[in-house]
């Protein structure tokens, strides 16, 4: 999490991580929310804090829909529902009922005395490419697909780092000079 880095020390420099919540994510929604959170709790907002905030949203919007109603009428308003969060657009899969959002590649670096993850390149996790490699990893699919990969042996955890290996090299091939 962002807010332990402190704690880790300059060891955590020049780490590369991959986490589907970016305190540093640019987006207006992003920033006001950090600013919200921080002036609160007095530390940097993490996924747990931004996961509390999706799931209320969708709660609300589906009770909103429902007209209060819960049970199945509750869970059938959830699935499929779209929305702008602080760590960018996500979506409730009406098959699987996951969460489908970004995944952000990031290094940390010192940013203004303090140690920070910097975006180095955001993942859609909603494109097909990158559904169809995480299923060619773990012979599962959709976003199980990531958490399995998680959990798999050795030798699939190595097919997985070098697919993610390359997806990343695919989108710094793509990314403008400059960026």
């Amino acid at each position: 999490d962002d807010d332990q880095l402190a704690e880790i020390g300059d060891v955590a420099l020049g780490v590369i991580t991959a986490h589907h919540y970016s305190a540093a994510h640019p987006s207006a929604m992003n920033k006001k929310f950090v600013a919200d959170f921080q002036a609160m709790h007095k530390f940097r907002p993490n996924f747990m804090a931004v996961g509390g905030w999706d799931g209320m949203r969708l709660i609300t919007n589906g009770l909103n829909a429902t007209k209060g109603a819960g049970g199945e009428a509750l869970m059938t308003a959830m699935k499929g529902q779209v929305w702008e969060s602080p760590r960018g657009q996500v979506y409730i899969d009406a098959q699987s009922r996951d969460i489908v959002l970004d995944m952000y590649i990031r290094k940390v670096e010192r940013v203004g005395g303090e140690l920070r993850p910097a975006d180095l390149v955001v993942v859609s996790v909603a494109e097909p490419t990158l559904t169809a490699l995480a299923t060619e990893a773990t012979g599962l699919s959709g976003p199980v697909a990531a958490a399995a990969s998680f959990f798999a042996g050795r030798e699939q955890v190595a097919r997985v780092r070098a697919l993610a290996f390359r997806v990343l090299e695919e989108a710094r091939a793509e990314r403008p000079a400059g960026l």
